[in-house]
């Protein structure tokens, strides 16, 4: 865009009088030079000193040519496309990749009607990111990696001073955390449409623990979901509804190059959700199972890639150290105790007070179960130092008044859990606000708001019920969501604290009593039981529920919210291992804390650790040295990270020594590095993980629709990069000096003919 500027530094009445004598000598020189010539010589011996004087006119305004430019490299589009499988739904009249590519021809046309030329360089990406538009696309499934894609970004030159780094993708099938990210901003459009507007099934989850010991038993749970929106065809929608009542979902496991089926079950989907268990009994060995669930495929449905979801279970050799205290045994805590002794992941000590006291005043107490080197203080009663408390994973409590506790007792309790341990409160008549805990410490991490004059154990039927903020955690009660199970007994402690979560409820008159609870502390966690007849669980069938059903749930009950308690860490004897997050993509770092507990706690320790980059076919590939450093400001936590750059399997291995060089403990642990998800898991468009990412990068975020707003704001980033450029005519412009001079040389002309020279 240009534009003409006069930079005349006179004052307007001075040019004024210069134009008025100017034309007046002309005028007297027209009417001498008549009256010697005729009128036509006169005129053409006038008209180069007019032309003269104005061109002397024109300097003395100095005209300049402003100009309005965009850098030639500021005015480049990179357009990333996704090209994953899942861009290749039809969910509307077309495809979502074509609809991408339309989006991008249609972003340029409207740039151009704006008056801004660009020039459109095209990437696209699966799992890797390509810059070669002409690529040809097989009908393989290609996986959705955001976080590599990310990473390349970060490290490409061509990112560099863009008009606009545009990506259009349907987001991949899982948000993605502490990965790099392109230097510049970044317009995300999100491509899909909402499920509600399919046909289609789907699994929206799948829960199991990432981890599960050797010979052990764990849950698959999976949620399941039958969308009926029938893409704006009603006839369609009631079509696909009468085939939903009984859908076949089924579990399989790899082996070898193929899946075995393992179980199946036939789900009615009418209702559109629905939860499926499939329950299952880990091998002997420490392995890797690799899982796949899957549903029926309905032939109208929108896509068959979310009909299935493939998943890891990582079997260890793994033994969670648990602690059970009392100071008077019964049915409640003798029933936990079998069950837990029960379990071959669980090494279990068990503590009380064999009788009141002896001759010397002192209480006597017997110790019985797995023993561990250096817990020979329990003899002496509950462990009032921190070093003991940390050799176990899990802490559980029976009912006993609080004054049997010391305060150096309830300080290293509270210190235990702070850190990072599990407390697990029983219920009973000497509980909770009962048992004079308020006025304790440990009131603080018990998950109601006790007191001291709280009502004695109440006894009759009462019937549970999980609340609809239960947490997202499976603790082994799935069973009760369509059952009316009861209890006999319960306390009642006060209303939950604000940071405590309900897991289980029973209805008092029109209110609803928390009676299993779960609370953070620190790093730590509580879980509350308010009552003491759950081990009635196992000796009847209670409601509607067979007697197997109701000691299955029992038992799954305590041995999960063991694990869900102490699942943040991987355990071992002496150390145990806290990973920041349970996946990892490439281009994120894995974080661990590790901390020493036992004999060892105040004791120098040296670690060996490093990570192998398994080749799946030889089973060997690069080994790294990883540093792992002491934690500041503690005394017995360490700290280690990973970078993670590539996708792969990577072998991960730690020895810990003591000072004279002995080893101590050894941990193994196997990351697969790359997706977790198998592709087009969730088809639908994540729109809050996306607008997030965007505004990450310092960009924003928008759906198919907004393409208008899309395009103002990069015609406003236009005008911020546009510069504005000056050129003087007179002095930058030989065009003024040769006129100049060639009307000088006119004049010599005509008056040489007029034999003026």
């Amino acid at each position: 865009m240009n534009s003409l500027r006069w930079m005349n530094q006179l004052p307007g009445y001075v040019i004024a009088g210069i134009i008025i004598i100017a034309i007046v000598w002309l005028v007297l020189l027209y009417k001498r030079i008549a009256g010697q010539y005729t009128p036509k010589t006169a005129c053409l011996l006038l008209i180069p000193k007019i032309l003269i004087f104005i061109m002397l006119l024109i300097a003395f305004y100095d005209p300049v040519i402003s100009t309005v430019t965009i850098p030639e490299d500021a005015n480049r589009l990179l357009f990333v496309t996704d090209t994953s499988s899942s861009m290749f739904v039809k969910d509307a009249r077309e495809d979502r990749y074509s609809r991408a590519v339309k989006i991008a021809d249609e972003l340029r046309v409207k740039l151009e009607d704006f008056g801004i030329p660009t020039k459109a360089i095209h990437f696209q990406f699966d799992n890797e990111l390509y810059d070669n538009t002409k690529r040809k696309l097989d009908n393989k499934i290609r996986p959705t990696d955001l976080g590599v894609t990310m990473a390349s970004l970060s490290q490409n030159p061509q990112t560099a001073d863009l008009l606009g780094l545009i990506m259009l993708t349907d987001g991949g099938d899982q948000a993605m955390a502490n990965t790099a990210l392109p230097s510049c901003p970044m317009q995300i459009v999100g491509v899909g449409t909402n499920p509600n507007l399919w046909n289609d099934l789907a699994i929206t989850d799948v829960q199991c623990p990432t981890s599960a010991e050797q010979s052990s038993s764990f849950e698959i749970v999976a949620d399941l979901r039958a969308f009926t929106g029938g893409l704006g065809s009603k006839t369609d929608a009631e079509s696909f509804k009468d085939k939903l009542n009984e859908i076949k979902a089924t579990l399989k496991l790899k082996e070898n190059d193929g899946y075995k089926t393992i179980a199946t079950q036939k789900v009615d989907l009418s209702q559109s959700r629905k939860r499926i268990t499939f329950e299952i009994k880990a091998p002997k060995e420490p392995t890797t199972l690799r899982y796949k669930i899957e549903l029926e495929e309905i032939e109208s449905e929108c896509s068959f890639l979310n009909n299935s979801r493939d998943f890891n279970v990582q079997i260890e050799k793994r033994n969670l150290n648990i602690l059970m205290f009392t100071h008077s045994l019964g049915w409640d805590f003798n029933t936990l105790r079998r069950t837990l002794d029960a379990d071959p992941a669980i090494a279990l000590t068990a503590m009380y007070r064999t009788f009141s006291s002896n001759a010397s005043g002192t209480a006597n107490f017997t110790v019985q179960g797995q023993r561990q080197k250096g817990d020979e203080l329990l003899s002496s009663g509950f462990p009032d130092g921190i070093d003991t408390l940390n050799m176990y994973q899990c802490i559980i409590l029976g009912s006993f008044e609080a004054s049997n506790f010391t305060v150096e007792q309830i300080e290293a309790l509270l210190q235990y859990v702070k850190d990072g341990g599990a407390v697990i409160f029983l219920g009973g008549p000497e509980s909770f606000g009962c048992g004079g805990y308020a006025s304790t410490g440990l009131s603080n991490i018990i998950p109601w708001q006790i007191a001291n004059n709280e009502q004695s154990l109440r006894r009759g039927f009462f019937t549970v019920s999980k609340p609809a903020t239960t947490s997202q955690q499976s603790f082994g009660l799935e069973l009760l969501a369509d059952s009316k199970l009861q209890i006999e007994s319960i306390n009642v402690p006060g209303p939950l604290k604000p940071s405590a979560i309900s897991l289980l409820d029973v209805h008092l008159t029109a209110t609803a009593q928390s009676i299993i609870a779960l609370q953070q502390y620190g790093k730590g966690q509580v879980l509350a039981i308010a009552s003491n007849t759950l081990w009635k669980w196992t000796r009847s069938p209670v409601g509607d529920l067979s007697l197997a059903e109701t000691t299955k749930m029992y038992n799954s009950f305590y041995t999960q919210s063991i694990r869900n308690l102490t699942d943040s860490a991987d355990h071992q004897r002496f150390i145990s291992i806290d990973w920041d997050q349970e996946h990892y993509n490439p281009g994120t770092t894995a974080i661990a804390e590790i901390t020493v507990a036992g004999k060892f706690t105040n004791s120098p320790i040296r670690f060996d650790a490093k990570l192998t980059e398994l080749n799946v076919r030889s089973n060997e590939g690069v080994v790294k040295t990883i540093d792992v450093q002491p934690l500041a400001g503690t005394r017995n936590m360490h700290q280690l990270q990973i970078p993670f750059d590539t996708k792969g399997l990577f072998s991960f291995e730690l020895q810990a020594y003591s000072a004279d060089n002995q080893p101590i403990e050894s941990y193994e642990h196997l990351f697969e590095i790359g997706p977790q998800f198998n592709e087009g898991a969730n088809l639908a468009v994540d729109e809050a993980f996306l607008s997030e990412l965007a505004v990450q990068t310092g960009g924003q975020y928008y759906n198919e629709g907004q393409l208008e707003l899309l395009a103002a704001y990069i015609k406003n980033k236009v005008v911020g990069k546009a510069r504005r450029v000056e050129k003087s005519i007179i002095q930058n412009n030989y065009v003024y000096l040769i006129i100049f001079i060639a009307l000088l040389m006119l004049e010599w002309v005509i008056r040489r003919r007029v034999n003026l020279i």
